[in-house]
């Protein structure tokens, strides 16, 4: 960086500073104007009042006295969860989770929603906060949808008390599931495909308890109109925009 406080050239290759903190994160580049004029800036430990001065990418800025950093890039990914992983960092009785699937530098990155240890399917984690927050609040209603195999044969008014909406667990009121009965792939057993906008713990597998039709098999295949498509079992996609507007749909 070749400015003082004063003077200085403007000419020289770089990028404008206003421009490179606003591209940092920290305010706009208006605002970096200001700051810039009312001698707020440091560049590289020198003080900068000269707009348009010019800074490289390795040339330390200060705004009123905070250094400046790349702001690191959210990540968020599709997972396809096998059965009897766990959906935490770490469990003294359980050696599998689904970290243990994700190279280390996806560590950090927190699941939106959960499936338990025997359940399957689509699992999106992120290290977007406010996407984890929308994704499993259930104010958001966000649709998931499950591939669910049940023992039993249940006809449509056996499962009618899914769409009412008058369930309870735990005391607290379920809202409405949509459901539709597939086939029987053999005797005494049915596929339903289960659609909710909320997700309880073992929501799906104590409903169908309660309703007579225990739950031999359950795969979450899609969040919002983001499936899970042909994804192989542990193995997982990293989500670019277009994919995670779908999940929000």
């Amino acid at each position: 960086m070749e400015n003082s406080s004063t003077s200085g050239s403007t000419n020289r290759p770089g990028i404008r500073l206003q421009k490179r903190i606003a591209d940092l994160g920290f305010c706009s580049r208006r605002k970096a104007e200001f700051y810039i004029e009312e001698g707020k800036v440091e560049v590289n430990g020198e003080v900068v009042t000269t707009l348009g001065t010019k800074v490289n990418l390795t040339d330390r800025i200060s705004v009123m006295g905070e250094e400046l950093s790349e702001k690191k890039k959210d990540i968020t990914i599709m997972l396809h969860k096998p059965a009897g992983y766990l959906c935490s960092r770490f469990d003294p009785h359980h050696e599998k989770t689904v970290y243990t699937l994700l190279p280390e530098e996806f560590h950090h990155l927190k699941p939106a929603g959960r499936l338990d240890l025997n359940s399957e399917g689509l699992l999106i984690l992120s290290s977007n906060g406010e996407l984890i927050q929308e994704l499993t609040h259930p104010s958001f209603e966000h649709k998931k949808t499950y591939l669910v195999l049940v023992k039993g044969i249940p006809k449509k008014e056996d499962l009618k008390l899914l769409e009412k909406g008058e369930l309870r667990l735990d005391e607290k009121k379920l809202a409405p599931m949509k459901f539709e009965i597939l086939e029987q792939p053999r005797e005494e057993q049915t596929w339903i495909k289960l659609t909710l906008g909320e997700g309880r713990k073992r929501q799906i597998r104590r409903v169908m308890e309660t309703l007579g039709f225990p739950v031999l098999y359950l795969k979450r295949t899609a969040i919002g109109r983001l499936e899970l498509g042909d994804l192989k079992h542990g193995h997982y996609k990293i989500l670019e925009e277009a994919d995670i507007k779908l999940a929000q749909s």
